[in-house]
């Protein structure tokens, strides 16, 4: 799949300045001036436009190489300069969610490096020894078939965590092998794999996210997505000679044969004293928590079935009955079916066979079911169809053959789902909602998770994170600062939850499922010194958006609360840096309610803004494990861009992609000590 930079959303101060295709073109101005009297003269760095648009609106946005002030390589330096300069500081919900955002992909790398990584490669070595065994024990050949095949599957996955070893392999299965990995290696595209038959596109095997910055992070992604895509499946398609599509059940009786073996051997196998399953649960649970529960069948509900057909401890034997597979194969069929379509269909073969059925299975370590993928999947072809406006087409718009439908989604679609009113209008101004099917597909959407309850937000990070997001969707209420008031504003905090949204796609890209369009084919045709600090803290301002302050703190412990019933080891650094992180969201809360309240604040909640900066840098980093520290944290991670693939559309072989650039610099009229003040 060619990799196109389609979709680039440049977030206001929590990065870059403009939004992508057109989304803060031709903004209102606000007439309401109601601190025009503020003395801006003094910013004599701002340009006089900027001036203008700071009295008229309450805020303006510069971007921060625009007058080489401030640096402008990541956020932190930026409020650390502002202290060095005497400025007052705005404290920005951009600042913390980029911070949260830090944590978290950080504590996820430190679990990979230091447990995860072995944990996999512990399972694989293990899981592959018992596919012989079950090859060499079987006697039935269909049992052994597929005890081999396993034995393969995990062979590719071993060569992916380490140098790759063909000791004992029979020269017609090692071209198996070697077709996989030099398909993975390549990561060209959308072909057929050797081992399983069906297509998959071998461009998702691109280390991306943190994984690109050591070969150790490479061999994880890359075992970790063979683990996650390639499916076991109940109902896979073949087409016959003269074009019909039907389902193919020998491969189907095969595969539920193999994904049956390898439950078995997780029950069976143990390593160093530990029963596989458990080892097993540890990787699925920290990769769940962190990227939402698949989306497609698990272990353990393969299990819970095979107990009701078999046995709690089924044999080989019981495996070579072809009347008991296929009853279990017909109850599986009433399972869940997936909701995301992550892999190639095309709607010739959906017709025949449901896309749902079609790619419903069993996946070893299946990727998490996330809102923003579901919101995707059902704007986009087949579930949104042709375009009904006229040139120019809008971004969403392909064309294959003489026929236009909606090949890609938008960021914007997501805000608009989770209720941004904005982002809808911006989505119908720009053409993108002209599709047959857009208008019920949004109303559902919306609908469904304007009614999830708070259970259903708090179920994992992912969905915590998103639910995050919806604060800064909503229009603000209450006794708030002029300059939080105006549209402007709203398309600021829009921004910023585009951003946020890039920052989680990066941090989780290796465990959740990406959505696929349909293949359209029925229809085709500052510095060390300079400085004296004064002796009182110059008062600053922070923006007051309590309730996302408090949920980001309940993220942090939520995943605190996970580690320690996972049993991972504890780690001070980590410790420290969670419990001071939600000391400073707890302050900025209080903080926060105190401004809405119009109640003053005291001299250490002044210095807490003033500060900001230096309290936060303390944060990105690990004060213990040294020696490890350097393998998953780079002067990188301090730089605020980052790019991340969301979807693909198998029709243009292109991928869409959200990213971030660099902070911007936002100065707003605050009433600071009962009068206006620019922070």
């Amino acid at each position: 799949m060619n990799t196109k930079w389609l979709h680039l959303f440049l977030c206001t101060l929590f990065i870059g300045l403009i939004i992508s295709s057109g989304f803060a073109r031709n903004p209102e101005v606000s007439t309401t001036t109601p601190e025009t009297n503020i003395e801006v003269d003094r910013l004599s760095y701002l340009s006089e436009d900027a001036k203008k648009k700071l009295a008229e609106n309450g805020f303006v946005i510069v971007a921060s190489d625009w007058y080489n002030i401030y640096p402008n390589d990541e956020i932190t330096a930026i409020y650390r300069s502002c202290k060095g300069r005497h400025f007052p500081v705005f404290v920005t919900s951009d600042l913390m969610l980029h911070v949260s955002h830090l944590l978290l992909d950080w504590t996820l790398r430190y679990l990979e490096l230091t447990s995860l990584q072995q944990d996999l490669l512990n399972l694989t070595d293990t899981l592959l020894s018992q596919s012989v065994c079950y090859y060499e024990q079987a006697h039935d050949e269909a049992v052994k078939d597929a005890a081999l095949k396993n034995a393969i599957y995990f062979t590719i996955a071993k060569s992916l965590l380490k140098e790759p070893s063909y000791d004992n392999v029979p020269e017609n299965l090692k071209s198996i092998i070697t077709r996989e990995l030099t398909l993975i290696e390549d990561h060209q595209g959308i072909t057929k794999s050797p081992l399983f038959g069906y297509k998959e596109d071998y461009s998702q095997y691109i280390p991306r996210g943190h994984y690109s910055r050591s070969p150790e992070f490479q061999r994880y992604f890359k075992a970790m997505m063979w683990y996650g895509r390639m499916g076991f499946l109940l109902a896979p398609v073949r087409e016959t000679e003269d074009g019909y599509i039907t389902v193919d059940e020998p491969s189907a009786l095969q595969q539920t044969i193999q994904a049956l073996l390898i439950c078995k051997a997780l029950q069976e196998s143990k390593i160093k004293g530990e029963r596989a399953l458990d080892v097993w649960r540890r990787i699925f649970e920290i990769s769940t928590f962190f990227a939402g529960y698949p989306d497609d069948l698990t272990v353990a509900e393969y299990l819970a079935l095979a107990k009701k057909i078999f046995s709690e401890k089924y044999t080989l034997q019981d495996l070579s009955d072809e009347r008991n597979v296929i009853n279990f194969i017909v109850e599986a069929r009433r399972l869940r079916k997936p909701q995301i379509l992550s892999t190639y269909v095309t709607d010739v073969s959906s017709r025949a066979v449901d896309w749902h059925r079609q790619t419903q299975g069993f996946r070893l370590m299946g990727q998490g079911f996330t809102p923003d993928a579901f919101i995707f999947q059902n704007l986009v072809y087949d579930s949104v169809r042709v375009y009904t406006g006229n040139p120019p087409l809008p971004f969403t718009a392909v064309q294959k053959g003489n026929v236009i439908f909606r090949g890609f989604p938008r960021g914007l679609d997501v805000m608009a789902s989770l209720g941004s009113s904005l982002a809808e209008n911006i989505l119908k101004e720009e053409g993108d909602t002209k599709f047959v099917n857009y208008a019920e597909q949004l109303a559902m959407l919306k609908s469904k998770y304007s009614s999830a309850d708070t259970k259903q937000w708090r179920r994992d990070l992912y969905w915590s994170r998103m639910w995050c997001l919806r604060v800064l969707l909503k229009k603000p209420q209450g006794n708030l600062p002029p300059f939080m008031k105006s549209e402007n504003w709203m398309r600021k905090q829009l921004n910023t939850a585009l951003g946020s949204y890039t920052e989680l796609k990066h941090d989780t890209i290796l465990y959740t499922k990406q959505p696929y369009s349909m293949a359209q084919m029925a229809l085709s045709g500052p510095g060390k010194g300079g400085y004296t600090l004064p002796p009182e803290a110059v008062h600053g301002y922070v923006e007051p958006v309590p309730v996302l302050y408090d949920r980001l703190r309940e993220i942090n412990q939520q995943l605190m609360a996970k580690l320690k019933e996972l049993n991972f080891p504890s780690d001070l650094g980590l410790i420290w840096n969670f419990r001071s992180f939600n000391q400073i969201l707890e302050q900025l809360a209080t903080i926060s309610r105190k401004e809405l309240a119009g109640s003053p604040l005291d001299e250490k909640e002044y210095e807490l803004i003033e500060n900001i900066g230096m309290r936060v840098n303390k944060l990105m980093h690990f004060t213990h494990h040294r020696d490890i520290t350097e393998k998953f944290i780079s002067k990188m991670d301090k730089k605020m861009p980052v790019v991340a693939d969301v979807f693909t559309d198998v029709n243009s072989e292109q991928v869409l992609e959200e990213a971030i650039g660099k902070p911007d610099l936002i100065f707003v009229i605050a009433n600071v000590d009962g009068k206006p003040k620019v922070c």
